[in-house]
């Protein structure tokens, strides 16, 4: 997207962010904009030994807590940054957007409408093929890197837990979007690089292409 706006001759800036590390961009043109913003993208060799040396325990809540936090407050802070009328995406697995806390789903409704009444605004919704499908029987390790989680032979109802947090995600986001007008895609973890980069996004606000992920005709 990046090299992309510089051909077409446009500003790029945006922020970059994680757990660890949040950098902000004033949109700027050519190299200027394009090079900070592809060097924040890389992973520091302290970000490697952290996830190392972090202990083997499974997710807690305020894990979660704290990333619904982050995304909130870079999601609003990226709406002062934006100028209006800009093409903007936001590239996420928005899963604080999948909190039941009544609050913070406020609070992500809210930043995104108005983030999208300012801009052209597009959410690139990354995810892992296993999320969209129940987990056949089996045991399995799932890491995101630092934190560890066994899962063992269970009922195919607790199989399907993971696949129904990821299908109320899709339609929170997919229903918010036909609200604010703004488009969304869902980009799975294994797609090949150029498919990626060839996907369509409608002009169409409103629009998504979770048919198929959610069962739809």
């Amino acid at each position: 997207l990046a090299w992309l706006a510089k051909a077409l001759n446009e500003k790029i800036g945006g922020i970059v962010f994680d757990e660890n590390h949040q950098r902000v961009f004033k949109p700027k043109p050519g190299d200027n904009g394009v090079l900070p913003f592809l060097k924040a993208l890389q992973i520091d060799s302290d970000d490697n030994v952290a996830a190392e040396n972090s202990p083997e325990i499974g997710p807690s809540s305020k894990a979660n807590n704290s990333n619904q936090a982050l995304l909130l407050s870079q999601l609003q802070r990226f709406n002062h940054l934006a100028p209006r009328g800009s093409l903007c995406f936001v590239i996420s697995d928005f899963y604080a957007f999948g909190s039941e806390d009544e609050a913070s789903e406020t609070g992500f409704e809210k930043a995104l409408y108005e983030l999208s009444q300012r801009c052209d605004l597009n959410l690139l919704l990354i995810y892992d093929p296993f999320e969209a499908q129940a987990l056949p029987e089996g045991r399995y390790r799932l890491s995101d890197g630092r934190a560890l989680l066994e899962v063992n032979d269970s009922p195919l109802e607790q199989r399907q837990r993971h696949c129904n947090i990821f299908r109320n995600r899709l339609e929170k986001i997919a229903k918010l979007g036909k609200q604010a007008g703004f488009n969304a895609h869902a980009i799975p973890t294994d797609a090949p690089l150029l498919d990626v980069l060839n996907c369509q996004l409608s002009a169409v606000p409103g629009q998504t292409n979770f048919s198929d992920l959610l069962g739809d005709d």
